[in-house]
């Protein structure tokens, strides 16, 4: 709980801060909303063998910043509500686990130059707000079962819809660490997430 309570506190200070900043410079930096949906899903590792379950369907929302770097660029940090997870279905019945989190990631964005489309990538960490499993009708709470932080890899495309400050954006979350708080010898168990959403520019 504290540290979440760092990871908003430090988020509302760098708002605030480039804010200011572009009061008093006058700098063309932006803010933003977007909502959309997540398609998560788990891969698993053990050995050589990898498995991936059906996915998930989740809320993601929050807020973003663009900060002008030059020649086409601008780096985008934003705080986003992200709830992910995973489907399996067997002989016994179905298991639905659901993970939320909030996210952070920052991202290199490139838009090409009158076309409103642009690429991005970049590096996200999310913290682990709660999660449960459920099974035939019962909810059982998992979260001591992971690990509160997870760190990512994104990249994506979005289009913005010409005069109208609307954004459309598709992109896909890579797991890089294993979110598992204590997994079996050669275990391994990722997040992986495709987002649609749409935003819009103030």
């Amino acid at each position: 709980m504290r540290s979440m309570k760092k990871i908003i506190l430090s988020s509302i200070a760098v708002v605030l801060f480039f804010s200011a900043y572009s009061q008093t410079a006058k700098s063309p930096i932006g803010f933003g909303i977007k909502a959309g949906v997540n398609f998560a899903k788990l891969k698993t590792e053990s050995g050589n063998l990898e498995t991936k379950t059906a996915s998930q369907t989740g809320l993601n929302a929050g807020v973003f910043a663009e900060i002008p770097a030059g020649m086409n660029f601008t780096v985008q940090p934003e705080l986003t509500y992200s709830s992910m997870g995973y489907e399996v279905q067997s002989s016994f019945g179905t298991v639905n686990g659901r993970y939320t989190y909030l996210s952070l990631p920052v991202l290199l964005k490139y838009t090409f130059p009158g076309s409103g489309f642009g690429v991005y990538a970049g590096p996200q960490v999310g913290y682990l707000l709660s999660a449960n499993r459920e099974f035939n009708g019962t909810t059982s709470d998992v979260k001591d079962q992971l690990k509160k932080t997870d760190f990512s890899a994104v990249f994506g495309s979005e289009f913005t819809i010409p005069n109208s400050g609307f954004v459309i954006s598709g992109r896909y979350q890579l797991g890089l660490k294993n979110i598992l708080k204590d997994p079996p010898a050669g275990y391994s168990t990722k997040n992986n997430t495709a987002t649609v959403s749409v935003g819009y520019r103030f």
